[in-house]
């Protein structure tokens, strides 16, 4: 009885060892597929890997044999069946490697990816060797049949977290793009520790009525030699170029006037918060009185990068009057470009604080004094304008009665309706109280006593010429009169003030 059941329990395990060896022989060789194997630029391969724990082997696969011409978009399965997405990065017949390891025994193919007639993409990679915190740019420049085609820029998916991406997804704003065939698409990237960091390539999506998938396109991966900052730099100091710009306010100021104090930093590819803080610089004082300032952060994408920007709005107010300097402003920031610091100083500006009675007073002499000014500007050219009728009226006179009635009209324009039915004596006296006598209008006032009304005369003519000719635009004896009379009306009003705020 006992021989019996030892007997079925080898038999059993015979049984067991031969099935065993059964399924060990079928599951040796893993299941390879790769499809399509003609493709345009942008479309994707898919490889399929299928067998008992296939996954060990693969990992053990060397994967830069399939990157040296694909890029591996997406990975998905279990650890007896792979899927790999696959895109190509340039045009050409692509030999898939070999696979020679454990259950995988493929012996490779060749993908034939021919160009994309719609869209073409010209990668402009970043530079080989940088600073750490530096920022730098990974342009793309996509040419696209039709401007219809929606394209954007997107992080890989299998990016190193310890590089920074910084990025816009649709196309900066260019020149080009008015006409729908050239776009531009950019992203910074950079790290924080010194050493060799990979980066992998950004990704221009292209949407396309083809399929529901859309077009993918890739650039090699990268290694960027990041090099440390001087060990005396501080954390906080901006990698990069940074400007300082400071208006200017006006000289004369109102002693306790609550003014504003705008101080503006643009940063070249340098984040916001890298951008310094610059009212630690504002140290308070007897003669300043400091405030709560108000940031203003913005950027915006070029096509020479980044541009962030910051705006501190600083109010103040003078406390003491005379001369007051504001504080000098400086930024630092290490240039990546020449390896070097910067060192940027606006001194500060001198302001002068008087009393609002004062300021109010100075204000209103400049502003009359301008207006004054141009009103006189306004009344020469009017003058001249005149002068030049008269002229041009008496060198086409016929006969004495019009070189008469040309004068007339030039005194109608200066003395009014009632110097209309004026005699030449009487006419002539009005324009020496006004201009003064001449031996020109002398002259001319006895001619055209003797010589009223009668056919032309060419002395009445010349005499009319030349006393016109000489008339000054500005007429200083009367513009003295009037500004005086302005002055004392000015004086008067300006003691009036003072009585009352005295």
């Amino acid at each position: 009885m006992v021989a019996r059941c030892l007997q079925k329990r080898f038999a059993l395990g015979i049984f067991t060892l031969v099935l065993w060896g059964l399924t060990g022989a079928v599951s040796v060789q893993a299941k390879v597929s790769l499809y399509p194997q003609n493709i345009v630029l942008g479309e994707s391969v898919t490889l399929i890997l299928s067998g008992r724990n296939i996954e060990k082997d693969f990992t053990a696969f060397d994967k830069s044999k399939i990157r040296a011409f694909f890029e591996i978009y997406d990975v998905e399965g279990d650890q007896d069946r792979i899927r790999l997405e696959l895109y190509p990065r340039k045009v050409g017949v692509a030999k898939f490697p070999p696979m020679h390891i454990g259950k995988l025994q493929f012996a490779g193919a060749t993908v034939t990816v021919k160009p994309n007639p719609d869209v073409s993409v010209t990668w402009l990679p970043p530079a080989e060797t940088g600073y750490m915190n530096q920022l730098q740019s990974w342009t793309a420049e996509v040419k696209t049949s039709d401007s219809g085609l929606r394209v954007k820029l997107q992080v890989h998916p299998h990016a190193n977290p310890k590089v920074k991406h910084l990025f816009k997804p649709l196309a900066l704003e260019t020149p080009q793009q008015l006409f729908g065939q050239k776009r531009v698409f950019q992203m910074l990237i950079g790290g924080e520790d010194p050493g060799k960091l990979k980066v992998r390539s950004p990704i221009i999506e292209v949407k396309h009525s083809g399929n529901n998938r859309p077009w993918l396109f890739f650039d090699h991966t990268r290694w960027l030699q990041l090099k440390p900052l001087p060990s005396f730099l501080p954390v906080s100091m901006p990698v990069g170029r940074v400007s300082l710009s400071v208006p200017s306010l006006d000289f004369w100021q109102v002693k306790g006037r609550l003014l504003t104090w705008s101080l503006s930093l643009k940063g070249q590819n340098v984040e916001q918060n890298s951008l310094p803080d610059m009212t630690h610089q504002l140290i308070a004082g007897t003669d300043i009185e400091w405030l709560t300032p108000d940031v203003e952060k913005g950027q915006q994408w070029t096509t020479e990068g980044l541009v962030t920007t910051k705006v501190v709005k600083q109010p103040f107010r003078l406390a003491q009057l005379g001369f007051i300097q504001l504080p000098g402003v400086r930024v630092t920031y290490f240039d990546p470009n020449s390896g070097k610091l910067v060192d940027q100083f606006v001194s500060g500006q001198w302001l002068f604080s008087v009393p609002r009675w004062l300021y109010w007073l100075m204000n209103t002499v400049f502003y009359a004094l301008l207006g004054g000014g141009l009103g006189l500007l306004f009344w020469i050219l009017i003058e001249a304008m005149q002068k030049y009728r008269l002229l041009w009226r008496l060198t086409r006179a016929k006969d004495n009665e019009a070189v008469w009635r040309a004068i007339q009209g030039w005194t109608h324009w200066h003395f009014g309706s009632s110097s209309d039915n004026l005699t030449f004596g009487q006419w002539r006296q009005a324009v020496e109280n006004r201009y003064d006598a001449s031996d020109e209008l002398f002259k001319l006032v006895n001619q055209l006593d003797r010589a009223h009304f009668s056919e032309l005369s060419l002395g009445v003519q010349d005499s009319a010429l030349n006393w016109a000719q000489r008339l000054p635009v500005l007429k200083l004896r009367h513009y003295r009169r009037r500004i005086g009379a302005l002055l004392v009306q000015f004086a008067k009003r300006l003691a009036v003030f003072f009585k009352r705020n005295h």
